[in-house]
């Protein structure tokens, strides 16, 4: 049936089986192509064997995860899956050290191995530390993405014995004391400074004149919100040196403020006049409407 097929247009990435690449005469894909073996089972992109695993694996099977493999459940046997030659076909997975020699041979040499340090616990990036984590986890801890560290979270550092941090370890300015108390290990740390500028956020419609920009001697960061509009009073300079404007749909402003505005916005779809940028259609003028309306403008938002 596939050899009957012309051609195949995809707007985004594409996984299929090796053999599709040459059964199709015309493929034009936008974004990645990514090939598995046609004798795969195609496993979720980041797979975590649980502990039943190595009982329902099939002999001799490969199994492909597109991002990578995560053999850190506790009670899953390596042993039992070398032994029945079940092959990952996966561009990383991560290991615990006392089981990283039963694990060679389930990969090929193309895959990158991360081995977990003895005696530490695995935690996924969608987890976050705080006392239910520490209570489930103990008191070693090896973090696959990035942390942040808050007012909240800080103060169970003293109950950590290790941390290990894969990704960024983000630490608040006031807290780097604290922090450098520890025995920690990541990729990088960043200092974040404390946000001392008035926040005006996710709101349907924003107006900044020169009365909030004169009693917000810090600065003021806008974001989320629908429809930012700024003060024809508002100087080109005064945008530039206390403005900064992120996530909103479009900005209203000047011909003279447009430059400046330009230089402090991030991801603002439409800037320009009352008169350039139009009335609110479509949705944006639905949602203006409404009586209650949280503005959430970004690439990716789960509920």
């Amino acid at each position: 049936m596939l050899e009957t097929l012309r051609a195949i247009n995809v707007t985004g990435s594409l996984l299929c089986p090796v053999s599709l690449l040459t059964c199709i005469k015309d493929l034009y894909v936008t974004g990645e192509i990514k090939a598995y073996p046609d004798d795969c089972i195609v496993l979720s992109s980041i797979f975590t064997p649980d502990m039943y695993f190595h009982l329902r694996a099939k002999e001799g099977q490969k199994y492909y995860a597109e991002q990578e493999i995560r053999l850190t459940d506790s009670d899953i046997n390596l042993a039992v899956l070398r032994n029945k030659k079940v092959q990952f076909i996966s561009p990383r997975f991560f290991v615990p050290a006392e089981k990283a020699s039963d694990a060679l041979e389930l990969f090929d040499e193309t895959a990158s191995m991360e081995i977990v340090p003895h005696g530490y616990v695995f935690v996924g990036e969608d987890e976050e530390l705080n006392q239910k984590l520490l209570k489930k986890y103990g008191k070693r801890l090896y973090f696959r993405g990035d942390l942040d560290l808050t007012e909240e979270n800080t103060p169970l550092l003293s109950q950590l014995e290790k941390l290990y941090v894969l990704g960024t370890l983000s630490v608040p300015e006031n807290l780097k004391d604290s922090f450098s108390q520890i025995d920690v290990e990541c990729s990088s740390v960043k200092i974040v400074k404390e946000e001392k500028r008035r926040i005006l956020e996710n709101r349907p419609r924003i107006i900044l004149d020169s009365n909030i920009l004169t009693s917000s001697p810090q600065g003021i960061l806008v974001r989320n919100c629908a429809i930012l509009t700024i003060d024809v009073n508002i100087t080109p300079r005064e945008i530039l040196d206390q403005i900064e404007i992120i996530n909103c749909a479009r900005v209203d402003c000047t011909e003279n403020q447009k430059s400046a505005v330009y230089q402090k916005s991030i991801n603002v779809s439409q800037i320009g006049s009352r008169k350039e940028n139009g009335e609110p259609r479509g949705m944006l003028g639905i949602l203006l409407n409404l009586p209650a309306t949280k503005m959430i403008n970004a690439d990716k938002y789960v509920l």
